[in-house]
């Protein structure tokens, strides 16, 4: 979904990312060779289509990109980022919950399982950076 920034002239990308969560892991996928942003790790997700929900696109990306079936839990945060191409990207994480741990690579070059406390050992999109503080709040607030 796209839409105008009236102060700075740029359209703005409403983006949506998912934490999924397994027990005390999470799922990181690493961008493709080809991809903007290549060769670093994020939270998966995609851009939120016309008509849709943050929630419903959350769902479609995690479809198309990993075949996994995902329950959305809740917002976790939410921030805007400009790319080095001066992209205004809208950017919201989901904590969400995996119905199996198995997945495909279908739009990223890696994916791995990893402890929430690893996190900070990949390295990230910035925009994804900026999320850490809150997936940590997300599982201290589990306990």
């Amino acid at each position: 979904m796209y839409s105008p920034d009236r102060h700075s002239g740029l359209k703005k990308i409403e983006v949506v990312a998912a934490l999924l969560v397994n027990g005390d892991q999470v799922l990181i996928a690493q961008r493709k060779s080809s991809d903007s942003g290549a060769g670093f790790w994020e939270f998966p997700g995609g851009k939120v289509e016309t008509g849709e929900t943050h929630e419903q696109a959350l769902e479609r990306e995690i479809q198309e990109e990993l075949e996994i079936s995902i329950r959305v839990l809740k917002l976790l945060g939410s921030h805007e980022v400009t790319t080095p191409n001066q992209k205004q990207i809208h950017l919201s994480l989901f904590a969400a919950q995996v119905g199996s741990r198995d997945f495909v690579l279908n739009d990223h070059d890696d994916a791995r399982w990893v402890s929430w406390k690893d996190l900070v050992k990949y390295s990230f999109l910035q925009g994804n950076i900026l999320f850490l503080p809150a997936v940590e709040n997300f599982f201290n607030s589990k306990r």
